[in-house]
């Protein structure tokens, strides 16, 4: 897989303009329930704009997104930014970058495969970096990071994709992600100056 972006191509950020803060029991259930309906009214497959890969988001995704471990602190920031983010994933995903491929480590069959994409994401001209997981063309996982405060509509990839680190299981340690990495995989392009005369 790789992306028809180039490197310098400038992609928006998606705004997030209704956060959910979810402070009790029942504000957070209410969260919940939109996401759950949100992902019940997207239309199917999910398409990436940089590479055409399309996915879909099953019972398995949902869960995962609604239930991330077996115990965990439902309140915690992270936990609420990842539901609110959720309810744009279909923009996310079409406007992410890929950023690399890393096989699952449980079954030696070569189609299981963690696909790994970065978007970028504005709340209140705070930049973050959204990461999505696709596994078996399903949605796996999300995540977010704080990037940087700023009022850009826009970043180019090689700036989006810079200093990602991913867990790799293979070596039982992170890999650093940047565009010479991506580059050196063949997974972007760089743009070629135009030369005239």
């Amino acid at each position: 897989m790789f992306n028809q972006y180039l490197e310098n191509t400038k992609v928006n950020y998606i705004i997030l303009d209704s956060f959910y803060p979810a402070l009790n029991r029942q504000e957070l259930t209410k969260l919940k329930n939109l996401v759950k309906i949100n992902i019940k009214n997207l239309k199917y497959p999910l398409i990436n704009k940089s590479t055409g890969y399309k996915i879909v988001i099953n019972s398995k995704s949902i869960g995962k997104i609604l239930y991330p471990a077996p115990y965990f602190n439902p309140f915690i920031k992270d936990y609420i930014f990842n539901l609110n983010v959720s309810l744009k994933i279909e923009e996310l995903y079409f406007n992410s970058i890929y950023i690399g491929s890393l096989k699952e480590m449980k079954n030696n069959n070569a189609n299981n495969v963690y696909h790994h994409f970065v978007a970028p994401l504005k709340i209140k001209n705070k930049a973050y970096k959204v990461f999505i997981t696709i596994y078996n063309n399903a949605l796996y996982s999300l995540s977010i990071e704080f990037y940087k405060n700023t009022i850009k509509k826009d970043i180019e990839v090689k700036e989006l994709v810079n200093d990602i680190e991913l867990y790799n299981y293979q070596i039982k340690n992170y890999e650093l992600i940047n565009i010479n990495t991506m580059r050196n995989k063949n997974i972007i392009k760089e743009d070629r100056p135009i030369y005239i005369g």
